[in-house]
């Protein structure tokens, strides 16, 4: 049976993704990308035993300060591609209930 994955990038964004946690029925594995300073959604992702996993601020900003979330995506996602899974995935944003 497959086995569905969500990656979410959440960048001190937890007040808005504490009210998200609840999808967390939905999925197998749930893997948060965020900094090491962010330590309200390290907190938030603790307490709901939801995986998290750190991305370094100069790849996540390019030279014109601008955000680039596709790596920070791809970031979640090699961190479940590791365990060697062809299962679903689905890209959630932090604010999406």
């Amino acid at each position: 049976m497959l086995k569905m994955n969500a990656v979410t990038t959440c960048l001190y964004y937890s007040h808005y993704f504490k009210y998200c946690i609840d999808n967390k029925k939905h999925f197998d594995k749930w893997v948060v990308v965020t900094l090491e300073d962010d330590l309200d959604t390290i907190k938030l992702c603790e307490e709901n035993e939801i995986e998290y996993v750190f991305i370094d601020k100069k790849r996540l900003y390019n030279f014109q300060s601008n955000l680039r979330k596709g790596t920070a995506v791809n970031k979640g996602l090699n961190h479940i591609y590791e365990y060697g899974t062809n299962d679903w995935f689905v890209h959630l944003d932090s604010d999406i209930v």
